[in-house]
């Protein structure tokens, strides 16, 4: 059953003050079943990130319908749309977006809080998750204290303590060096496994798109060809050189 649907999702964006329109999104389509990790590639402006806002709702379609979990989420008031991301959602940017006033425990708590969890409840599952993570030994440390690969993985795991049906990440390894970027992505290829949680991820990065089950390549806001995992991760990086190659002589 797909948690996601997208269909025939456009987007237009007025291009400054010369009256220019430009296409972010052109009658895409897509679907992502429940548990899946899904990579989105494509060249700078191919809409991914557009995708991704439009997703959680950060706005909105110029056509086209979102439906979540069976739900036509498409026109949701800013209301609705912020309490369906309070409690099903989870978000990893590039930048890290921790609160520096807060340790990585008070962090991590971030969205039970918000979603109304008391305090003992909510205390105890962080302090159990953290040590799930392997980052219970930070737990009273604060961003500044921590490396990039640290922060990132409180990070990841802040944005799915609450058990969101989907987390959305947007070039969550852009930032870091291989190492770090490696132990980020195998945090949420565990964490995929462990919890089912439905990852949709968009990235730049071939190695990072090899952690995923299905790499989702687009192209002037379409989808403009599809990959799935059937053998080891490093067969498929090879078959996603290959398909970002022929991608790149498309758009030459």
């Amino acid at each position: 059953m797909s948690l996601l649907q997208v269909r025939k999702l456009t987007k237009f964006y007025a291009a400054g003050t010369s009256g220019l329109v430009v296409k972010a999104l052109d009658r895409l389509d897509l679907d992502v079943p429940q548990g899946e990790f899904v990579c989105i590639m494509g060249p700078s402006g191919s809409g991914k990130s557009t995708l991704l806002n439009i997703v959680a709702g950060l706005e909105r379609p110029t056509s086209g319908q979102v439906v979540w979990d069976g739900r036509d989420v498409t026109r949701l008031s800013a209301k609705e749309w912020a309490a369906l991301r309070r409690r099903d959602l989870g978000f990893v940017f590039q930048t890290f977006n921790l609160l520096d006033a807060l340790t990585v425990e008070e962090n991590v708590a971030l969205p039970l809080m918000l979603n109304r969890v008391d305090v003992a409840s909510a205390a105890e599952r962080v302090r159990v998750f953290l040590s799930e993570l392997n980052l219970l030994e930070i737990a009273d440390r604060y961003p500044h204290e921590l490396s990039g690969g640290q922060q990132q993985r409180v990070a990841v795991a802040r944005a799915m303590v609450h058990r969101p049906k989907l987390v959305l990440a947007d070039e969550p390894t852009g930032s870091l060096d291989s190492a770090s970027s490696q132990s980020v992505l195998e945090l949420f290829m565990e964490l995929n496994a462990v919890q089912t949680t439905t990852i949709l991820m968009a990235t730049h990065d071939p190695f990072a798109a090899s952690y995923a089950h299905r790499v989702v390549f687009m192209k002037d806001g379409k989808v403009y060809n599809q990959l799935d995992r059937a053998g080891s991760r490093r067969s498929f990086f090879h078959e996603i050189l290959h398909a970002l190659s022929v991608l790149e002589e498309a758009v030459l």
